[in-house]
Protein backbone atom coordinates (compact mmCIF):
# COMPACT_ATOMS: atom_id res chain seq x y z
CA UNK A 1 0.00 0.00 0.00
CA UNK A 2 1.37 3.80 -1.02
CA UNK A 3 1.37 6.50 1.50
CA UNK A 4 0.13 9.69 0.45
CA UNK A 5 -0.10 13.18 2.50
CA UNK A 6 -1.21 16.72 1.81
CA UNK A 7 0.37 20.13 2.19
CA UNK A 8 -0.41 23.03 3.88
CA UNK A 9 -2.69 25.01 1.38
CA UNK A 10 -4.99 27.19 3.80
CA UNK A 11 -3.01 29.94 3.43
CA UNK A 12 -0.89 32.72 1.24
CA UNK A 13 2.50 30.72 1.59
CA UNK A 14 3.39 28.96 -1.90
CA UNK A 15 6.56 28.56 -0.94
CA UNK A 16 6.14 26.53 2.52
CA UNK A 17 3.77 24.33 0.18
CA UNK A 18 6.47 23.02 -2.05
CA UNK A 19 9.07 22.94 0.62
CA UNK A 20 6.14 20.47 2.75
CA UNK A 21 6.37 18.08 -0.93
CA UNK A 22 10.07 17.92 -0.94
CA UNK A 23 10.26 17.05 2.84
CA UNK A 24 7.64 14.17 1.76
CA UNK A 25 9.30 13.00 -0.95
CA UNK A 26 12.49 12.81 1.14
CA UNK A 27 11.19 11.32 3.88
CA UNK A 28 9.73 8.45 1.15
CA UNK A 29 6.16 9.25 1.38
CA UNK A 30 4.95 7.48 -1.95
CA UNK A 31 2.38 10.77 -3.05
CA UNK A 32 1.36 14.13 -2.63
CA UNK A 33 -2.55 15.43 -2.78
CA UNK A 34 -3.64 18.97 -3.71
CA UNK A 35 -7.70 20.13 -2.45
CA UNK A 36 -9.68 21.59 -4.81
CA UNK A 37 -10.99 23.97 -2.37
CA UNK A 38 -10.77 27.86 -2.16
CA UNK A 39 -11.08 31.11 -0.03
CA UNK A 40 -14.33 31.67 1.72
CA UNK A 41 -15.68 33.47 4.80
CA UNK A 42 -13.86 32.12 7.83
CA UNK A 43 -11.10 30.60 5.65
CA UNK A 44 -9.70 33.51 3.36
CA UNK A 45 -6.56 31.63 1.90
CA UNK A 46 -6.41 28.51 -0.02
CA UNK A 47 -3.76 28.31 -2.65
CA UNK A 48 -5.27 27.05 -5.85
CA UNK A 49 -4.72 22.94 -6.06
CA UNK A 50 -4.01 22.27 -9.69
CA UNK A 51 -2.00 25.49 -9.95
CA UNK A 52 0.26 24.21 -7.07
CA UNK A 53 0.60 20.75 -8.91
CA UNK A 54 1.95 22.37 -11.55
CA UNK A 55 4.68 23.38 -9.52
CA UNK A 56 5.43 20.49 -7.62
CA UNK A 57 5.84 18.48 -10.68
CA UNK A 58 8.74 21.04 -11.37
CA UNK A 59 10.13 20.39 -7.52
CA UNK A 60 9.96 16.94 -7.00
CA UNK A 61 11.21 13.99 -8.65
CA UNK A 62 9.52 10.47 -8.08
CA UNK A 63 6.57 11.00 -6.42
CA UNK A 64 3.23 10.80 -7.15
CA UNK A 65 1.11 14.19 -7.20
CA UNK A 66 -2.90 14.36 -7.56
CA UNK A 67 -6.00 16.13 -7.21
CA UNK A 68 -8.17 15.29 -4.36
CA UNK A 69 -10.43 15.95 -5.84
CA UNK A 70 -10.99 18.22 -8.66
CA UNK A 71 -14.50 18.99 -8.65
CA UNK A 72 -16.93 19.78 -11.67
CA UNK A 73 -18.76 22.61 -11.91
CA UNK A 74 -16.66 25.18 -10.64
CA UNK A 75 -14.77 25.70 -14.25
CA UNK A 76 -16.32 24.86 -17.73
CA UNK A 77 -15.33 21.24 -18.12
CA UNK A 78 -12.88 21.64 -21.22
CA UNK A 79 -11.16 24.04 -18.73
CA UNK A 80 -10.57 21.57 -15.94
CA UNK A 81 -9.50 19.05 -18.55
CA UNK A 82 -6.93 21.23 -20.12
CA UNK A 83 -6.11 21.98 -16.41
CA UNK A 84 -5.09 18.21 -15.56
CA UNK A 85 -3.73 17.55 -18.99
CA UNK A 86 -0.96 20.21 -18.29
CA UNK A 87 -0.71 19.51 -14.92
CA UNK A 88 -0.11 15.83 -16.27
CA UNK A 89 2.37 16.88 -19.06
CA UNK A 90 4.23 18.62 -16.46
CA UNK A 91 4.82 15.14 -14.09
CA UNK A 92 5.34 13.06 -16.86
CA UNK A 93 2.86 11.34 -16.11
CA UNK A 94 3.25 11.03 -12.07
CA UNK A 95 -0.21 12.32 -11.78
CA UNK A 96 -3.72 11.00 -11.18
CA UNK A 97 -7.14 13.52 -11.60
CA UNK A 98 -8.87 12.87 -8.44
CA UNK A 99 -12.40 14.05 -9.84
CA UNK A 100 -15.75 14.57 -8.18
CA UNK A 101 -18.91 16.27 -7.75
CA UNK A 102 -18.19 18.38 -4.43
CA UNK A 103 -19.83 18.37 -1.07
CA UNK A 104 -21.07 20.79 1.40
CA UNK A 105 -18.00 22.59 1.99
CA UNK A 106 -18.73 23.39 -1.59
CA UNK A 107 -22.35 24.89 -1.26
CA UNK A 108 -19.72 27.65 0.90
CA UNK A 109 -17.39 28.21 -1.48
CA UNK A 110 -19.55 28.60 -4.33
CA UNK A 111 -21.11 31.26 -2.76
CA UNK A 112 -18.19 33.18 -2.17
CA UNK A 113 -17.43 32.45 -5.70
CA UNK A 114 -20.38 33.74 -7.01
CA UNK A 115 -20.45 30.41 -9.10
CA UNK A 116 -24.34 28.99 -9.85
CA UNK A 117 -23.71 25.57 -8.90
CA UNK A 118 -25.80 23.15 -11.36
CA UNK A 119 -27.62 20.62 -10.32
CA UNK A 120 -26.25 17.15 -8.89
CA UNK A 121 -27.56 15.29 -12.22
CA UNK A 122 -25.73 17.62 -14.16
CA UNK A 123 -22.76 17.31 -12.06
CA UNK A 124 -22.63 13.51 -12.19
CA UNK A 125 -22.97 13.64 -15.97
CA UNK A 126 -20.34 15.74 -16.60
CA UNK A 127 -17.90 14.08 -14.27
CA UNK A 128 -18.91 11.08 -16.51
CA UNK A 129 -18.08 12.87 -19.51
CA UNK A 130 -14.40 14.92 -18.06
CA UNK A 131 -13.47 11.20 -16.28
CA UNK A 132 -14.04 9.41 -19.88
CA UNK A 133 -12.07 12.15 -21.37
CA UNK A 134 -9.01 11.94 -19.22
CA UNK A 135 -8.82 7.98 -19.46
CA UNK A 136 -9.05 7.59 -23.43
CA UNK A 137 -5.98 10.04 -23.12
CA UNK A 138 -4.29 7.34 -20.52
CA UNK A 139 -4.79 9.88 -17.44
CA UNK A 140 -5.44 7.94 -14.17
CA UNK A 141 -8.85 9.16 -12.68
CA UNK A 142 -10.62 8.21 -9.69
CA UNK A 143 -13.64 8.71 -8.87
CA UNK A 144 -14.29 11.05 -5.38
CA UNK A 145 -17.05 10.17 -3.03
CA UNK A 146 -18.88 7.39 -1.07
CA UNK A 147 -22.31 7.54 -2.77
CA UNK A 148 -23.70 4.56 -4.89
CA UNK A 149 -23.71 6.80 -8.17
CA UNK A 150 -19.99 7.29 -7.69
CA UNK A 151 -19.13 3.80 -7.26
CA UNK A 152 -21.74 3.04 -10.35
CA UNK A 153 -19.69 5.53 -12.46
CA UNK A 154 -16.41 4.12 -11.32
CA UNK A 155 -16.95 0.92 -12.59
CA UNK A 156 -19.24 1.73 -15.36
CA UNK A 157 -15.30 3.60 -16.50
CA UNK A 158 -13.29 1.05 -14.89
CA UNK A 159 -11.78 3.42 -13.21
CA UNK A 160 -10.07 4.24 -8.72
CA UNK A 161 -12.00 5.23 -6.51
CA UNK A 162 -11.09 7.41 -3.55
CA UNK A 163 -13.45 7.48 -0.34
CA UNK A 164 -12.52 10.51 2.29
CA UNK A 165 -13.12 9.11 5.70
CA UNK A 166 -16.12 6.44 4.50
CA UNK A 167 -17.44 4.31 7.36
CA UNK A 168 -16.60 1.03 7.55
CA UNK A 169 -19.51 -0.59 5.82
CA UNK A 170 -18.97 1.98 2.81
CA UNK A 171 -14.91 0.95 2.44
CA UNK A 172 -16.06 -2.69 2.76
CA UNK A 173 -18.63 -2.57 0.22
CA UNK A 174 -16.15 -0.69 -2.14
CA UNK A 175 -13.02 -2.91 -1.20
CA UNK A 176 -16.06 -5.68 -2.39
CA UNK A 177 -17.24 -3.97 -5.25
CA UNK A 178 -13.60 -3.31 -6.91
CA UNK A 179 -13.03 -6.11 -9.06
CA UNK A 180 -9.29 -5.20 -9.54
CA UNK A 181 -9.86 -1.29 -9.67
CA UNK A 182 -7.96 0.67 -7.19
CA UNK A 183 -9.97 1.28 -3.92
CA UNK A 184 -7.94 4.50 -2.17
CA UNK A 185 -9.25 5.98 1.73
CA UNK A 186 -8.48 9.27 3.03
CA UNK A 187 -8.80 11.19 6.36
CA UNK A 188 -7.69 13.84 8.56
CA UNK A 189 -5.66 12.84 11.31
CA UNK A 190 -3.54 14.05 14.61
CA UNK A 191 -0.67 12.64 14.28
CA UNK A 192 1.17 15.46 16.73
CA UNK A 193 1.60 13.05 19.49
CA UNK A 194 2.75 9.41 20.29
CA UNK A 195 -0.73 8.74 20.78
CA UNK A 196 -1.49 9.84 17.03
CA UNK A 197 1.16 8.13 15.79
CA UNK A 198 0.41 4.84 17.16
CA UNK A 199 -3.45 5.18 16.09
CA UNK A 200 -2.21 6.26 12.62
CA UNK A 201 -0.04 3.06 12.75
CA UNK A 202 -2.85 0.64 13.31
CA UNK A 203 -5.17 2.90 11.02
CA UNK A 204 -2.72 1.84 8.04
CA UNK A 205 -1.78 -1.92 8.86
CA UNK A 206 -5.79 -2.26 8.69
CA UNK A 207 -6.03 -0.81 5.25
CA UNK A 208 -3.41 -2.21 3.85
CA UNK A 209 -4.41 -5.80 5.17
CA UNK A 210 -8.00 -5.19 3.80
CA UNK A 211 -6.54 -4.02 0.23
CA UNK A 212 -6.95 -0.30 0.00
CA UNK A 213 -4.09 1.05 -2.76
CA UNK A 214 -3.13 4.26 -1.21
CA UNK A 215 -4.14 5.66 2.11
CA UNK A 216 -3.78 9.45 2.63
CA UNK A 217 -3.12 11.42 5.38
CA UNK A 218 -4.27 14.58 5.93
CA UNK A 219 -2.62 15.64 9.37
CA UNK A 220 -4.53 17.91 11.25
CA UNK A 221 -1.32 20.08 11.18
CA UNK A 222 -0.01 19.48 7.45
CA UNK A 223 2.76 22.21 7.80
CA UNK A 224 4.47 21.14 10.48
CA UNK A 225 8.03 20.25 9.65
CA UNK A 226 7.84 16.52 10.95
CA UNK A 227 4.35 16.10 9.25
CA UNK A 228 6.06 13.57 6.86
CA UNK A 229 8.36 11.95 9.09
CA UNK A 230 5.47 10.91 11.69
CA UNK A 231 3.25 9.70 9.21
CA UNK A 232 6.30 7.61 7.84
CA UNK A 233 6.97 6.33 11.65
CA UNK A 234 3.51 5.31 11.44
CA UNK A 235 4.25 3.61 8.31
CA UNK A 236 7.20 1.56 9.74
CA UNK A 237 5.36 0.96 13.26
CA UNK A 238 2.56 -0.78 11.19
CA UNK A 239 5.27 -3.09 9.81
CA UNK A 240 4.51 -1.98 5.89
CA UNK A 241 7.32 -2.23 3.29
Amino acid sequence: MKIGITLPQFSADAPAMVAAARRAEGEGIDAVFAYDHYPRPGRPEALHGLTMLGGLAIATDTMLLGTLVARIGVVPDAVLISAVRTACRLAEGRFVAGLGVGDKQSDIEDQALGVSRPTLEERFVRLEHVAATLTHEGIDVWIGGRSRRAATLSAALGVGRNLWEPTEQQLQEALEEAEGRPVTWGATIEIGDDVGVGALADKLADLAGRGVVVAIVAPMKAGAADAASRVMHAKKLAGLP
